[in-house]
């Protein structure tokens, strides 16, 4: 019976600091997807935003999204202690405690999958529409108004240009000619692309300095591919990461709840902690 024991104890402290690593993963993933993806500074969130379907602003629910994997990340983490400390120690009170936190994580990293592909399925020839109705507004590297200031600050964050991939297999038009952007009707097509899809530009820097050069007008030493191909790119892998690390961790959390369920009590018996002792 205390090899019983020692081997419930051992199982439950072994699948519950592997839900701390997988905790781990989603908290990192999470964090360097928002400080380093170029999708979720307040200027191109913004301009996302203005993306919408049932209601919902497309740039505030990846936002969302990313602060919900981030969130569920620490959660899973602080879950997993609790239940190597309940583990160790043989605390009922803890092993209830990891047992209630542990459905709740489970019901919302199940909601925060589920709005992940539903943030998946909108990437199609939906979404990519929405983003050419936009950049037919765009009007120009220098202005400041939402959906430009959000259109230059994704260019030079995300290190794309336009929505679909620029100049590519032989096209010898833009995006910004082909939606009449009010900058490519203003300009006359002098420019090719903006300056602020000039390789190395900064938003510190004074950009009336790209434009007219080489880059604008041949174009060359530009970002060539897409912002939509970007953005796919990232829901895609992510919606299949957080759907995986959810049902991961829900196999994980079942067989936990069943061994931390019958670990010994006082009395060294394996027993349900829910039951009456005799």
């Amino acid at each position: 019976m205390v090899k019983a024991t020692k081997l419930y104890k051992y199982v439950t402290i072994g699948l519950t600091g592997l839900s701390c690593i997988i905790g781990t993963a989603l908290t990192v993933n999470g964090i360097h997807l928002r400080l380093t993806s170029g999708f979720f500074s307040d200027e191109v969130v913004t301009l996302l935003s203005k993306i919408e379907y049932s209601n919902i602003e497309y740039g505030r629910m990846l936002l969302i999204l990313v602060y919900g994997m981030i969130g569920s990340g620490v959660m899973t983490i602080f879950t997993g202690v609790i239940g190597v400390y309940g583990a160790a120690k043989r605390s009922q009170r803890t092993q209830r405690g990891f047992i209630v936190l542990a459905v709740l994580l489970l019901i919302i990293q199940a909601v925060i999958a589920g709005f992940w592909v539903s943030a998946r399925v909108k990437t199609d020839e939906w979404l990519k529409g929405e983003m050419l109705t936009l950049l037919g507004d765009y009007q120009g590297p220098e202005e400041m108004d939402e959906i430009s200031d959000g259109w230059n600050e994704l260019f030079m964050k995300a290190y794309c240009c336009g929505v679909h991939d620029q100049y590519s297999n032989g096209a010898t038009t833009s995006d910004f000619e082909q939606q009449q952007s009010v900058w490519a009707n203003t300009n006359g097509n002098s420019e090719k692309v903006p300056a602020t899809c000039c390789q190395g530009v900064d938003k510190d820097e004074d950009i009336t300095l790209f434009i007219n050069t080489d880059c604008t007008t041949a174009p060359e030493d530009f970002y060539s591919k897409g912002c939509y191909e970007d953005l796919q790119d990232l829901v895609e892998f992510h919606s299949v990461f957080s759907f995986c690390a959810a049902g991961c961790l829900l196999i994980i959390k079942m067989f936990a709840i069943f061994t931390i369920c019958y670990l010994q009590d006082d009395d060294n018996r394996i027993v349900p902690f829910f039951k009456s002792r005799s």
